[in-house]
């Protein structure tokens, strides 16, 4: 087990088990699909996203600034790293979203697609003008990743 991960025990025989998901008083939530063009709108509204990926076989998620260059998501990976070295040729799922603490409607829109270096002059060009940084501050070199939209799914949520 590495740094930081936690591994919750199982329940004693005749323990009570975890509370209910859902409770006569917990609000109704519905949950909406949103077409490509809206998914592709609202992913331009955030910077932040999330990129899930496998490690040694294992699942991994791991937060990105990212940019969006026509229908496709862009994100900085510093050379080298397990990022760079994960994501280039694999499959990935990349998933962001915005939901207001206390507020009534939120979104989420996930992009699957193979992840691979940016080497078209233009496309990389147009990366490079977007507000791209690593998330570890560190910045040593210039591995530019794009997953094209391959499957876009968005979803609307809403709290009555």
């Amino acid at each position: 087990m590495g740094t930081g991960e936690r591994v919750t025990p199982p329940l004693e025989p005749g323990a009570p088990g975890p509370p209910p998901l859902v409770t006569p008083t917990a609000p109704r939530m519905t949950v909406e699909p949103l077409d490509d063009a809206e998914s592709w709108t609202r992913l331009r509204t955030v910077d932040m996203g999330r990129v899930a990926l496998t490690v040694s076989a294992l699942p991994v998620i791991m937060p990105v600034f990212f940019g969006v260059v026509d229908e496709s998501v862009v994100f900085r990976a510093e050379p080298g790293s397990t990022l760079a070295r994960a994501a280039a040729g694999a499959v990935v799922a990349f998933e962001a979203g915005e939901f207001v603490v206390g507020g009534h409607e939120g979104w989420s829109v996930m992009i699957r697609g193979v992840a691979r270096e940016i080497v078209r002059p233009e496309l990389r060009q147009s990366a490079q003008a977007l507000p791209l940084r690593p998330v570890t501050g560190d910045h040593h070199g210039d591995a530019l990743l794009v997953v094209p939209g391959t499957t876009v799914t968005g979803r609307r949520i809403c709290f009555a």
